[in-house]
């Protein structure tokens, strides 16, 4: 299961977010307060990113990403 947080009401939002970032990005910088007043809003944990776990093994070396 992905790790999300939904809140809020109205119609839905979903936001991502960058490398080396997680959901917790959209909580700290005060944006889900703000906008679930007038959305319902949906933040979730990318693959690798926070508590979502690399499904797969990747291979991160530079060679494999040139």
């Amino acid at each position: 299961m992905i790790p999300h947080l939904t809140i809020g009401k109205g119609p839905d939002l979903i936001l991502g977010h960058g490398m080396a970032q997680n959901k917790e990005l959209w909580i700290r910088n005060g944006w889900i307060k703000s906008l679930s007043k007038i959305r319902r809003v949906h933040i979730f944990d990318f693959e690798g990113h926070g508590k979502n776990n690399l499904l797969e093994e990747y291979d991160f070396t530079v060679e494999s990403m040139a």
